[in-house]
């Protein structure tokens, strides 16, 4: 009967994600790993553009389970991958919730866990988030059953290999399981030691240096401030201007930033209270504490951080508040008791329907809007036609053309003048290797700057327009009150001339 219960649970909180599958909201960066997958499984080449080594790829693992189900579904690979990442995801919630609940209780924190808009995002925007969150379910569960289990161990092993930062969490959870048992933890951190040589040996054979190519791309091109005040400005963003522990993202919620942080802040603390003379619970929240907290610090330190970077964090935070919550509600008198359940169920669901308008919104810029440049490329470029653009996701894929990006997460040649320091390296490129097509936002041909903010000379400006003719400008301009929430920049397409 428990089986039963527990198997009818996972189904209903699955089938409560293809709402939010149907809206087309897919990551941008999950296209630049969709493309490199899909090449594994038709070609037989781990590569973005076929015949070169980069893949622009941070999580070979990931990519590798997509190009088997690539090569099992076909084209019905962008369902297989939904539902994969929704298994995952909602496997996730169980394990966090049975780390910290037994009886009743853990199955309703287990909905409540899986049912947060981060815990629905991850399960169709296409990342590899809903693996790494699945690794650490497995990590919470083996601290807290740290004396019969060896699952910690397993997470330690797996979670550098579906993304390379993801050694931090593994660290947190390991210190947590030296206060529960000190051989389970040794082990677990053995384990690491090991899968961290692997990737940084996978990496070296790959690329010729043991850091991912895309991270050295993205410090290259965004060039962060790791002065101590570039840190404390980062700090402002992650804690308060734009707090990542709101339950969802949106421009219109920044101003609850400063509550959600102290709110999470103070339930973190009570939670801890709540466990503490349990030592294994105890073990497991702190490490879930510092994988709430610690590691977006990290992230601030380093200096470029992207909003899905930071998503394992917000669930744990998010989990950690509901945790607090059940454990005061259950403590209540049986008619305050379901009061208390009934309020915390609106209070998810309301959240619930705010992230199916996000993702509503998202899919359409995404899916239908930026993808339908691409689009437009696909149904007008010839064979051997090559394009340079910044965004390497949608437009990219949809467009099949051979494409160097202008972060440089799938342009070696990017990365090379990049590296020589050249502020002029974006003409320098367009010069040497002549593009079919550029796609650029609008401020190149408005105010005659680059993405990166390099403003074009006057010579610059005269070779570009002998050179290039503007074939189409794509706006942005969405139909409907919901979809009128949201922004995207403008594209514009321009196809190098004849005469070149």
């Amino acid at each position: 009967m428990f089986w039963l219960r527990l198997l009818c649970l996972g189904a209903v909180l699955a089938a409560v994600r293809i709402p939010y599958a149907l809206t087309g909201h897919l990551q941008d960066d999950a296209l630049i790993i969709f493309r490199t997958a899909f090449n594994l499984a038709d070609h037989g080449q781990l590569a973005f553009n076929l015949g070169e080594p980069t893949t622009g790829v941070t999580s070979t693992v990931y990519a590798l389970m997509l190009a088997a189900l690539r090569a099992t579904f076909g084209s019905a690979v962008f369902w297989a991958i939904i539902a994969v990442n929704t298994l995952l995801a909602v496997a996730a919630a169980g394990l966090f919730a049975s780390a910290l609940e037994q009886g009743t209780r853990r199955l309703l924190l287990w909905a409540a866990i899986a049912v947060l808009p981060v815990s629905l995002l991850v399960s169709y925007s296409g990342m590899e988030t809903a693996l790494l969150l699945a690794a650490l379910g497995l990590a919470a569960y083996g601290v807290t059953y740290a004396r019969t289990s060896r699952l910690l161990t397993v997470a330690a092993f797996i979670l550098p290999l579906v993304r390379a930062d993801a050694a931090g969490f593994a660290l947190l959870f390991i210190a947590a399981c030296f206060l529960v048992d000190r051989r389970r933890a040794f082990e677990g951190l053995v384990a690491l030691a090991l899968t961290v040589a692997m990737v940084a040996g996978a990496n070296m054979l790959l690329t010729g240096t043991a850091v991912p190519q895309t991270a050295i791309a993205k410090a290259l091109s965004y060039r962060p401030d790791r002065s101590l005040a570039g840190f404390f400005d980062q700090l402002d963003a992650l804690f308060l201007s734009d707090s990542y522990l709101l339950p969802f993202s949106t421009k219109y919620a920044h101003f609850l930033g400063p509550v959600a942080t102290v709110a999470s802040l103070v339930a973190s603390l009570l939670a801890l209270r709540l466990v503490w003379r349990d030592r294994a619970r105890r073990s497991t929240v702190l490490a879930l504490i510092g994988s709430a907290y610690l590691v977006p610090v990290a992230y601030a330190a380093g200096g470029v951080i992207f909003p899905w970077y930071l998503w394992p964090s917000t669930l744990i935070a998010n989990l950690l508040v509901l945790f607090m919550a059940f454990e005061f509600a259950g403590r209540l008198a049986r008619p305050l008791r379901r009061l208390a359940v009934a309020g915390i169920a609106c209070v998810l669901v309301s959240a619930a329907l705010v992230q199916w308008a996000i993702s509503y919104n998202v899919g359409h810029q995404e899916s239908e809007y930026r993808a339908g440049v691409g689009r437009y490329l696909f149904s007008i470029a010839k064979p051997g036609d090559t394009l340079f653009l910044e965004p390497a996701g949608h437009i990219p894929f949809q467009a099949g053309l051979k494409t160097w990006d202008e972060i440089g997460l799938v342009s070696g040649e990017v990365l090379e003048l990049k590296r020589a320091g050249h502020p002029d390296w974006w003409m320098r490129f367009v010069r040497k290797m002549r593009p079919t097509w550029l796609v650029q936002r609008s401020p190149l041909l408005d105010d005659r700057v680059t993405h990166d903010g390099y403003e074009l000379s006057a010579e610059d400006w005269a070779w570009l327009q002998q050179n290039y003719e503007v074939v189409r400008r794509f706006k942005y301009v969405p139909e409907g009150w919901l979809l009128s929430l949201g922004s995207h920049a403008g594209y514009d397409v321009l196809r190098r001339r004849a005469v070149d």
